[in-house]
């Protein structure tokens, strides 16, 4: 018993840090997305996004590797097998050094012969994602080693300060340069986590491939590689939906509404990255479902009582910041307000998802994924069929998303769960979505109305909180994270 209080407290100091150092890093990150917007504008802006799609689909040349990092690390690290660890870390350095140096010379064979069909933009747009696939492959190499050997201290840190480079390269960079500058920004920031992570961690990196090790971690990669590049285009979809039928501008406006949705994905990740490891580590000791049944019910009830309040605020102070701040990009509002709504689904499907992978469950997250993007591609296909534009792309997204989690609790849920009990705990994290979704719709008659002003947000904003008190001490008292952020942010300001 006491062995489990102590795990508890690790995981909920773990998660405060982490959380606060996300959060803050976000707070400091929305500056820096502001500023991009404001420097390059909406036609730049979807230049980008097109950009990120190709970085986001090139990570898994990796074969998934890196993702088996994550979790063979905590598991043999929770039965001792340090020579396993060393040897894993080692080959999959060398591996993804080797795969990301061929996609990204690919790339600039490709912008050689399309020259000519390419625009100046895109044209050496793609030049830099040739180097920034390799640069953001060891990237992710080494905030995954921080993550699966559950170094959050410096993790949090790296959080904060990778934040505060990223906007002070944007802010001198892309003013003068435009999307060049803020290219080389992106890049610069990629070295800086690095340099960071590999001085104050001091990781013995080898180029080294254990045939027999490689051969293993690319064994299990492989299905996770698959289910991660289905995800990636089930998330996708709406992404490229727009920019293929509506266009480089619509994209700019629809990412106003990723930037809002970004500011609550940064939470919902954190208690991920904090849990997979032990949950992993706590699955490798006896191998049972079983003992992980309190982690997934805890962060589900805990995830389901904050996200409403969250989703709420952002939900209604983020039209007029965009209407006020980057005026050019009001007419995202609409798809804003549903896309940061979907934020909830996702919050609950990626910790259903991480307990599955923990449990060595992959298929059946795979399974979900082809049915909701399935769902999704179909719904997405009418919406522009009856021309309802971004804003029906967006509706169509919230409902895949909807389905997803559905699909995934159900399967985490089915083995070691009672029916009445499953189907009691999911009545209840719907019925919370849908007191939100109400709520949001009565503030938004009665209180905010068509005019987009700071009187009403704040009185709006001033509703929300009250209403949420009661659910913010019950959130509290069970998970005393909000403590910890508490005595983060009074050492940050000096308070004794």
């Amino acid at each position: 018993m006491k062995n489990a209080m102590t795990k508890k407290s690790i995981i909920i100091k773990q998660l405060g840090s982490y959380t606060f150092s996300a959060y803050a890093a976000q707070f400091i990150s929305v500056f820096g997305s502001i500023l991009a917007k404001f420097f390059l504008g909406p036609i730049n802006v979807g230049i980008w996004s097109a950009l990120q799609l190709i970085l986001e689909f090139s990570k898994y040349s990796g074969l998934g590797v890196n993702t088996v990092v994550n979790l063979d690390i905590p598991y043999y690290q929770s039965k001792g097998d340090s020579d396993r660890v060393s040897r894993i870390i080692s080959s999959v350095f060398t591996f993804l050094c080797i795969t990301s140096l061929i996609i990204g010379a690919g790339i600039l064979l490709y912008v050689l012969f399309q020259k000519n069909n390419l625009s100046t933009e895109f044209y050496w747009g793609l030049i830099f994602v040739s180097f920034l696939i390799v640069v953001q492959r060891l990237n992710n190499f080494f905030v995954t080693l921080l993550r699966a050997f559950k170094k959050f201290g410096t993790a949090s840190r790296q959080n904060i300060y990778s934040a505060l480079v990223n906007v002070l390269l944007i802010g001198l960079l892309a003013a003068k340069f435009k999307i060049y500058g803020f290219l080389w920004a992106t890049a610069l920031s990629l070295i800086f986590n690095i340099a960071y992570i590999q001085w104050k961690e001091k990781y013995c990196l080898r180029f080294r491939i254990d045939k027999e090790v490689l051969k293993k971690t690319i064994g299990k990669g492989l299905p996770l590689m698959v289910i991660g590049i289905v995800e990636t285009l089930f998330k996708s979809i709406d992404k490229i939906f727009v920019l293929r039928f509506l266009g480089f501008e619509a994209m700019g406006l629809y990412s106003i509404g990723l930037m809002a949705a970004n500011y609550l994905n940064a939470l919902h990740v954190s208690i991920a990255v904090v849990i997979s490891p032990h949950l992993r580590e706590k699955f490798g000791e006896n191998d049972s479902r079983k003992d992980l049944n309190s982690y997934l019910s805890r962060a589900l009830t805990g995830v389901s009582d904050l996200f409403p309040f969250l989703i709420a605020l952002v939900w209604i102070v983020s039209p007029i910041l965009t209407y006020k701040v980057l005026h050019s990009f009001y007419l995202g509002i609409p798809v804003l307000k549903i896309i940061v709504i979907s934020i909830y689904f996702i919050s609950l499907s990626n910790l259903c998802s991480s307990y599955l992978v923990a449990v060595n469950a992959q298929s059946r997250v795979l399974i979900c994924l082809l049915v909701s993007g399935s769902f999704a591609l179909l719904l997405c296909i009418g919406a522009l069929r009856w021309e309802f534009g971004a804003l029906g792309i967006a509706i169509s997204m919230c409902a895949a998303y909807f389905v997803y989690f559905s699909f995934l609790l159900f399967y985490s849920l089915k083995e070691t769960y009672r029916v009445p009990d499953g189907i009691k705990l999911y009545l209840w994290i719907m019925l919370k979505f849908l007191l939100m979704v109400a709520c949001l719709f009565v503030l938004n008659a009665a209180v905010l109305g068509s005019e987009l002003s700071w009187v009403r947000t704040l009185i709006a904003a001033a509703i929300i909180v009250l209403l949420s008190v009661p659910m913010l001490i019950k959130y509290n008292n069970d998970f005393p994270v909000l403590n910890t952020v508490w005595r983060r942010v009074a050492r940050l300001c000096g308070a004794r």
